[in-house]
């Protein structure tokens, strides 16, 4: 028996052992020593939009949060003293959370200083314990021949992400908030273990860090480290096919919908031939071409990959041997996602390729091809897709950059788009179109004053700028009396410009105006050419990356059908929405990545633990979409990873539903299947997962 208890033992400490190899470095679990905050003075407070009312105690370390006064409650962790906490040494910041109550939760949790915040979310089930992950960001510090190395890469191997807005103080945090969704009033819940976790080391020193071009193989994948299901062989590509498509037949997709994923279940509506929206009982939908609602569900970025820059394409090249590589459109680039799916596919995959994906969301449970898709996948006819319209027109700032503010009072603006719409005539009256997109994340500015700051310190001769300025002289008289009213001192009415007294009561007021001038007419000339060249679509708006410009989102429920946002959050019920706003809301982009997992780096906009974890974010996100009424879908972005060597702009996140050999996550895919399934019966059915967030214009 002794003998029997010693190999046990051993068996159990090789397990471990293995076990411990097994987990990615920078997961939270693999760390045996969290740094510990047991001493710190940390004051909790909580509070809901109706109520102060509150039960919170804490006990050796443990906080309890009972709250029976709203859907949404907000917790706040304040640390007292000369001194905050010091998160320097870890990367990610851990909570461990116990859903007492009687309803699944959302905890989304944020860590912030000013204007910088890093956030991360937790979704439990009814008497569900989990821990809270929110990751640690920090600047890149100096690296050896770092442009060779990395180019302009985002995400770096050892954690670290190069987005000021995300990086904190991190010798000195001192706030957290908790903010709790429940689909009842009821919240009851245990918090503790404030820890950090994972050590931080340079990226110098880091075990994956390369040292040499490249560090990819001839499917894109990282060299450098190892991981179940790694492709070897174009052979294994194809294997992979054969095992997808089984799965597909056993999966074919939902049952009660229409040719178009409208609910046949549900109240039938006037069939036009078209899509439109309409509202019941308070609730917002779409209603497809048959007749039937329909909710939007939907990936983005449908295509054959991106160009990632390579400056060893050569050596790559070389090592690559007869599989062969897609050069890139620019010299020293290529498409490891468009190499990967020819060998899949075979000498026809352009082809078989759209037809496959087809097959494969519709089995996922999917029902829109969303934005930037390209035409060969929705002019199959399979599945309803949005379209992305784009254009060049004269901008407000030198030079031309399609998320830069356009010239909305230059003629070319309208005869631009103009063109533009009448060359989507075909999408115009096709039933499977939705609507169009017009633009993509326009930079209006983070609050309602800065599109006027933007625009008066935009080019001089835009016929922007010259509006802006004729309202200021109506006003008043010279520039004498707006230095006066504004406490400025400008010399001429050319010279207004730079750091605009925003805090100051009378050149706020001014400003607002201007943005509301602006917007009003980018809005309206959009809606206007849309009317004429494209009536039967829905004009979806402009996809505003949410920020706290109002005036924006007012302006666009005035003038659009569908108001749209790409919101990267761990919930789309902390959007403060304006309650001017009566349209119905899509949100055009969200994700959830994963720091270094898959091989690559990029952790994307919201972060999440492991792929398990992202799954269950984006079906947590999802579900409070469509429990919301006043959305009508929402796109995740995107279907496939970003190349670990980034993509022009840097970009390279692990936050797609299929790596960059084509292979899906099956954790993902498995979520949606989820989603899909209840999607239709709970928002008709069930009362709506509502915030109280509502906040007038500013």
């Amino acid at each position: 028996m002794k003998y029997f208890k010693s190999i046990l033992t051993a068996f159990l400490a090789l397990s471990f052992h293995l076990c411990a190899e097994n987990l990615q470095p920078l997961h939270p679990s693999a760390d045996r020593a969290p740094l510990n905050f047991d001493d710190a003075q940390i004051v909790v407070s909580s509070k809901t939009q109706n109520s102060m009312k509150k039960r919170q105690s804490k006990e050796n370390g443990v906080w309890s949060i009972q709250n029976s006064a709203s859907k949404s409650l907000k917790v706040s962790f304040q640390v007292q003293g000369a001194q905050g906490l010091d998160f320097r040494s870890k990367i990610w910041m851990c909570l461990d959370i116990s859903n007492k109550g009687i309803e699944k939760i959302m905890v989304r949790g944020r860590a912030f200083e000013s204007w910088k915040e890093t956030t991360g979310g937790l979704a439990l089930e009814a008497g569900e314990s989990g821990t809270l992950y929110i990751h640690l960001p920090r600047e890149v510090n100096h690296i050896e021949n770092q442009t060779y190395l990395y180019g302009n890469i985002k995400g770096f191997p050892n954690g670290t992400y190069g987005s000021r807005w995300k990086q904190l103080n991190l010798d000195n945090v001192r706030n957290l908030d908790l903010d709790i969704f429940s689909a009842s009033a009821e919240v009851n819940l245990v918090i503790s273990d404030l820890r950090g976790m994972v050590d931080f080391v340079d990226v110098k020193d880091y075990q994956f860090s390369p040292i040499k071009r490249p560090y990819v193989d001839a499917f894109g994948q990282n060299v450098l480290e190892k991981w179940p299901g790694k492709v070897k062989s174009s052979e294994q590509l194809q294997v992979h096919l054969k095992e997808e498509m089984k799965e597909i037949e056993s999966h074919p997709g939902g049952t009660n919908l229409s040719v178009y994923g409208g609910n046949l279940l549900s109240p039938k509506q006037q069939a036009t031939g078209h899509f439109y929206t309409v509202e019941i009982d308070g609730k917002w939908w779409f209603v497809d071409p048959q007749g039937y609602l329909f909710w939007s569900f939907g990936l983005t970025s449908i295509g054959y990959g991106g160009d990632t820059s390579e400056p060893a394409l050569a050596k790559l090249k070389e090592a690559a041997s007869s599989d062969g590589l897609i050069k890139g459109r620019k010299p020293g680039t290529w498409n490891p996602s468009q190499s990967n799916l020819q060998k899949k596919y075979g000498k026809n995959w352009r082809q078989t390729y759209p037809k496959m994906i087809n097959r494969r969301l519709r089995s996922w449970g999917f029902n829109t091809l969303g934005n930037w898709t390209k035409k060969e996948f929705y002019e199959l006819k399979k599945m309803p897709y949005t379209l992305a319209v784009h254009f060049w027109r004269p901008e407000i700032k030198e030079g031309k950059q399609l998320k830069s503010l356009p010239d909305a009072f230059h003629p070319h603006f309208e005869e631009s788009l103009k063109k533009t719409l009448a060359r989507n005539q075909v999408q115009a009256n096709d039933p499977w179109c939705i609507g169009f997109f017009i633009d993509n994340e326009l930079d209006f500015g983070q609050q309602s004053v800065q599109t006027a700051e933007i625009i008066l310190n935009g080019r001089k001769d835009s016929r922007s700028r010259q509006v802006a300025i004729k309202h200021l002289q109506k006003k008043y008289q010279n520039i004498k009396q707006l230095n006066s009213s504004w406490r400025k001192n400008y010399q001429s009415w050319d010279s207004i410009e730079g750091a605009l007294a925003k805090n100051q009561k009378n050149c706020k007021r001014d400003l607002l105006e201007i943005s509301a001038l602006y917007l009003d007419r980018y809005f309206s000339v959009c809606s206007k050419m849309m009317k004429e060249y494209a009536p039967k679509k829905l004009y979806l708006g402009s996809r505003i990356h949410f920020k706290e410009n109002n005036y924006a989102l007012i302006a666009s429920s005035r003038h659009c059908d569908v108001v749209s946002v790409n919101y990267y959050d761990f919930s789309p019920l902390t959007i403060k929405w304006p309650k001017e706003i009566n349209k119905p809301m899509i949100i055009g982009e969200y994700h959830f990545g994963t720091i270094n997992e898959k091989g690559v780096w990029g952790g994307g906009l919201c972060t999440s633990v492991d792929i398990k974890h992202a799954a269950e974010q984006f079906k947590a996100y999802t579900e409070h979409a469509y429990k919301d009424p006043r959305y009508i879908g929402a796109h995740y972005f995107q279907l496939q990873d970003q190349a670990v060597t980034g993509r022009p702009d840097g970009e390279n996140y692990r936050i797609g539903f299929v790596d960059i050999t084509d292979q899906p996550y099956d954790e993902m895919r498995s979520r949606a299947r989820e989603v899909a399934e209840a999607m239709y019966s709970e928002r008709l059915d069930q009362k709506p997962l509502r915030p109280n967030f509502v906040q007038s214009a500013k």
